[in-house]
């Protein structure tokens, strides 16, 4: 085997590769996010079942409202600082922390207000990275979009491929 084909041959092997390698990383990636990840509404409802959870949300809006600092003496609003703070530690290890809402879901106005009142408050107004919707399969997304710039491009190659691929 020349040296020339042997090239040949790495860079086919590593045409194939490299794509699956991709695959593969981004599904293990989105099995590990998704084994942790519970929608909005579901995670609202096992916080509100444990009584812990359930206080540090409460004092965690509580301190969004307002109520928590305004309403005290200035040793208590130190207090309440710190409570607010300690309550948004809290929910940061909760199963709130990590949710996402599905597109079309069924209750899923109530899902994004949950979202956007735990995201806001623990990110502040840091949004530019974060979505509320679970992670769309872009790979499979991009070659529904791509499909007809492809056949666009056989059209100029194959005379016809398009009148012969519709349907009679």
């Amino acid at each position: 085997m020349s040296h020339m084909e042997r090239k040949t041959m790495i860079l086919a092997v590593l045409y194939v590769l490299l794509p699956l390698l991709d695959v593969l990383s981004y599904a293990e990636e989105n099995l590990r996010a998704g084994a942790t990840r519970l929608d909005c509404v579901r995670a609202n409802e096992l916080c509100q079942k444990e009584q812990t959870c359930s206080t540090k949300y409460r004092t965690m809006r509580q301190c969004v409202a307002g109520g928590k600092e305004t309403n005290f003496s200035m040793v208590a609003s130190l207090e309440a600082k710190d409570e607010c703070r300690s309550a948004m530690d809290a929910l940061k290890q909760s199963p709130l922390y990590n949710c996402r809402c599905k597109r079309g879901m069924k209750k899923e106005k109530n899902c994004l207000r949950i979202y956007w009142g735990i995201y806001q408050t623990l990110q502040g107004n840091d949004f530019l990275e974060d979505s509320p919707y679970e992670p769309v399969n872009s790979r499979l997304s991009d070659i529904f979009r791509l499909a007809p710039i492809i056949a666009r491009q056989y059209d100029s190659v194959i005379p016809g491929y398009r009148n012969n691929r519709q349907p009679r």
